[in-house]
């Protein structure tokens, strides 16, 4: 009995999830870049105050705690490891060129985020 069903198609296949989220025109997936930087050669004194103005950090001063707001706390992202992270395809070029502002040691690459990553970047999870 002949199937109704092309294989070569790839909205016959959503229906199955073997496409999930390729097929529909890309809804379900997104542009993204993660991104890699290191502070081997910034200066002693330069890396706290690097980690207070990009990252942002949390401070305990007399019992009461704080977080001191730093850049990424403007641009959705995830910190995957230490150096490491990801971001919006759309938000790529500002966080390069402000981990550029202090260090050389910056490098990016295009990636696909798929439902769940686009979640956690429009949810702020880290």
């Amino acid at each position: 009995m002949a199937s109704h069903i092309t294989h070569n198609d790839p909205a016959s296949l959503l229906g199955r999830g073997r496409l999930d989220g390729i097929a529909d025109g890309g809804r379900r997936m997104g542009a993204g870049a993660i991104i890699s930087y290191r502070l081997e050669k910034v200066p002693l004194g330069r890396k706290p105050r690097f980690t207070e103005q990009v990252l942002g950090m949390d401070r305990r001063v007399a019992g009461r705690a704080y977080h001191r707001h730093g850049f990424l706390d403007e641009v959705p992202h995830w910190r995957v490891n230490r150096g490491v992270l990801v971001v919006k395809a759309e938000d790529r070029k500002r966080v390069v060129t402000e981990l550029r502002r202090w260090t050389t040691a910056v490098e990016w690459w295009p990636i696909e985020l798929n439902r769940r990553h686009l979640r956690q970047l429009r949810l702020g999870t880290r």
